[in-house]
């Protein structure tokens, strides 16, 4: 798998992609036959990133990302975390839990150590 930055138009054809998610910044995973399996919108700033919607079509791919954040960020967090997404979160360590109000949507971070 190949892991890039990218353009927002070259993830308009996903399924859930969505015009209004916020995240001006853009990752994508290719798989080997260059055709992009996963992606990323996120925000960043000096040593912190804000995951506002990631999605992939295949396995192992949503690790390949949360590894890259982590490796270059020294906090993390996912945004509007929905239910079935904070145990795959929980899983790489992302502990610190705060409800914002949005439908049992949580936000959750993770710290360097």
């Amino acid at each position: 798998m190949n892991m890039r930055q990218a353009d927002i138009n070259e993830i308009e054809n996903f399924p859930l992609f969505d015009s209004e998610n916020d995240g001006e910044s853009v990752i994508v995973v290719e798989n080997e036959a260059g055709e992009i399996v996963g992606y990323a919108q996120y925000t960043d700033g000096m040593d912190d990133a804000i995951i506002y919607f990631m999605e992939s079509n295949m396995k192992g791919v949503g690790r390949t990302m949360i590894e890259w954040f982590q490796t270059n960020y020294e906090m993390v967090t996912a945004h509007n975390a929905v239910e079935t997404a904070q145990g795959f979160y929980a899983h790489f360590g992302f502990d610190d839990v705060r409800p914002n109000g949005w439908a049992g949507q949580v936000d959750m971070t993770w710290y360097a150590e």
